[in-house]
């Protein structure tokens, strides 16, 4: 299990104790708010190494690297930060290395800045390093998410050809950016290479259909491969529902998730009272009993926000008070 506060609250019993961090334990806290997206205080850790005239090794910059890359949405700034990084990393004699690479190819291409992206898995190639699934994932899916379905295509050719075979997730990447006929094909690709489908690969598909057998057929064919069908899969079954105003259906999802142990979230709420409000069945035809059901339903989903809402304040707090400690 990955327990980084709890790592990080050992390290602060122990400096309280006097431990003098070496830059192995420096570098492991490094990990830590990297991963929980503090890059502050990531570099105030780096600082320390510094401070304490050691130097910092491959592994600890690549890590640095990566949360730069990965957290706060890739914002262009950090992105420039990572890259200035690897060029110090370079200039010290520290070779790049698969994960770090994939790292930057991830940060680019989530900022659609392609060229940079295409160059970075280019220049990987010709140091002899070979990328492997997840280079080629990262770049397939984020095409995909902006539509470019030719480069992705170009992505998924060059992954063949460097002998790496494409995973169920390689290949819902590639479904989630193509049309449903299509999307289709790729699905029985995944079957045909004898991976199996996983419950994203069936969401996506059960996303695509508007006509309910098919999805309904989709979801029976998930409960006979054995995956439970989450949240997700639902709300995309209840939007089905709602857009074809199948509302009695529709309804019936809903108190079925309740039923189910599943929480519904602010997207199931929102599908539902979208529906009924279209279909004229929060007033007058459905009587009062219709009426207050949904009600109560706007009050619960109000509910909802506000309490996520506060338990986001409550939990930054925490964590600024829990810093300011560790620091």
């Amino acid at each position: 299990m990955k327990q980084y506060p709890t790592a990080l609250s050992l390290w602060s019993r122990a400096q309280s104790c006097g431990f003098t961090p070496t830059t192995v334990t420096l570098s492991i806290l490094i990990n830590c708010y990297c991963h929980m997206g503090q890059m502050a205080f990531a570099f105030s850790m780096l600082g320390k190494i510094l401070k304490n005239t050691n130097q910092p090794n491959a592994i600890t910059l690549t890590t640095l690297t990566k949360g730069l890359c990965i957290n706060n949405k890739c914002k262009y700034g950090l992105l420039n930060e990572a890259h200035n990084l690897c060029s110090e990393m370079i200039d010290e004699g520290i070779s790049l290395d698969i994960v770090t690479y994939s790292s930057l190819i991830h940060g680019f291409s989530s900022i659609g800045d392609w060229q940079e992206a295409t160059r970075l898995l280019n220049e990987m190639i010709l140091k002899g390093i070979n990328p492997n699934v997840l280079t080629f994932t990262t770049l397939v899916d984020a095409f995909c998410k902006e539509g470019r379905i030719t480069e992705a295509e170009a992505v998924l050719a060059t992954m063949m050809k460097y002998v790496e075979k494409p995973n169920v997730v390689t290949y819902s990447a590639l479904m989630d950016g193509n049309n449903i006929n299509e999307s289709k094909e790729v699905f029985n690709k995944i079957v045909k290479s004898g991976l199996k489908p996983n419950v994203l690969s069936y969401n996506i598909l059960n996303n695509g259909y508007w006509r309910i057998s098919h999805v309904q057929d989709l979801i029976n064919e998930m409960h006979a491969h054995g995956y439970p069908l989450d949240i997700v899969t639902y709300n995309i079954l209840l939007d089905t529902f709602s857009k074809r105003q199948h509302l009695d259906k529709a309804i019936a999802l809903y108190k079925h998730i309740d039923d189910q142990g599943i929480q519904p979230n602010l997207y199931t709420y929102t599908t539902l009272l979208d529906g009924l409000c279209k279909g004229e069945r929060l007033v007058g035809k459905g009587g009062r009993g219709r009426c207050s059901f949904t009600i109560g339903m706007i009050v619960l989903a109000s509910s909802i926000v506000a309490i996520h809402g506060s338990i986001l304040v409550i939990k930054q707090h925490r964590d600024v008070k829990k810093n300011r400690l560790l620091d």
